[in-house]
């Protein structure tokens, strides 16, 4: 009986399937990734080898392997930003004469050249069913492993290395499987190079979260009638090219929020440069709500929101 040991190296963006994504690309933003830690949700801000930290009475306290981790979308990033150059993955599998296989092992590296230094740095490996990104599959089947890689000094290029003995994927999905690198400084995200992938990646999961949080409130709303209410609303980030005194102090923005809670239609009351507009429309299209009831049931609602583009 014979077994067979399968290499497979794949790069940490495919264009072969990135050209298939069927939603536009969403804003830009950063993550805050959290654990679920006593009830209470704790931002992760660092990592040892092997697990992740967070801070708990003013320590540094590993997070345990029966947590549960989720994330959070923010407007801002960390200052600076990384370019990750020449990764390289391989995944290792044993493939007996029976269908199944066994993930006998990954390795994962890439290089690192930062704008400005950083303390504290970590990199977070996210594993993921490609389907997931392709819209084939509810499930994102997804991994994070936490690696601390210490200080990354101003345009002086790190490699890394993330070794895997096993992997949170099953193997049945293991030939669809995809990665990316996410770069952190004291638990704020760093910009990098690489930012398309997470992008959609994280955008999917949030309407999927999301979805399921609908389903679960008019379930829960099936009588009377209840208010329209916000479940994601990111600021607008600007081109930093656009002056104050192209932009007036606010608009008064007017869009459809639908059955399901998604936003369509936005449109507002003053003029605003072509790269401002871009921007807004791009990041309102994003919100989503928890929708209005009446006689329990879901129902389109316009809605009318001032935003403040002048500090």
């Amino acid at each position: 009986m014979r077994t067979l040991v399968c290499l497979l190296l794949i790069p940490l963006i495919s264009l072969a399937f990135a050209d298939t994504l069927d939603i536009e690309q969403p804003a830009t933003r950063a993550t805050k990734i959290l654990v679920n830690q006593n009830g209470f949700l704790m931002p992760i801000i660092g990592a040892t080898k092997k697990q992740a930290l967070i801070e708990l009475n003013g320590e540094k306290t590993p997070v345990l392997d029966k947590n549960t981790f989720i994330f959070e979308r923010e407007d801002q990033f960390a200052p600076g930003s990384i370019i990750i150059s020449d990764p390289y993955a391989e995944y290792e599998f044993l493939m007996p004469p029976v269908s199944k296989m066994m993930n006998m092992g990954s390795l994962f590296i890439a290089k690192l050249t930062p704008s400005i230094s950083y303390k504290n740095c970590y990199v977070v490996l996210v594993l993921y069913d490609r389907q997931f990104i392709e819209g084939t599959n509810p499930d994102p089947i997804a991994g994070f492993y936490f690696r601390n890689i210490g200080e990354l000094k101003a345009n002086k290029r790190k490699s890394i290395r993330v070794d895997l003995n096993s992997s949170d994927i099953p193997t049945s999905a293991m030939h669809r499987v995809h990665y990316f690198f996410m770069l952190f400084a004291d638990g704020q995200e760093i910009k990098t190079n690489n930012r398309e992938i997470p992008e959609i990646f994280f955008r999917r999961l949030e309407l999927r979260n999301h979805k399921i949080v609908v389903q679960r409130y008019c379930a829960d709303h099936q009588n009377g009638d209840f208010a329209i209410r916000r479940y994601v609303d990111p600021k607008p980030v600007l081109p930093k090219m656009i002056g104050e005194k192209d932009l007036p102090e606010s608009i008064l923005v007017t869009f459809s929020v639908t059955s399901s809670g998604i936003v369509e239609g936005v449109r507002w009351d003053h003029k605003t440069p072509n790269e401002a507009s871009r921007s807004i429309d791009k990041t309102l299209s994003e919100w989503l709500f928890i929708p209005q009831i009446k006689n329990g049931l879901p129902v389109s609602a316009e809605v009318e929101v001032p935003i403040m583009l002048k500090q």
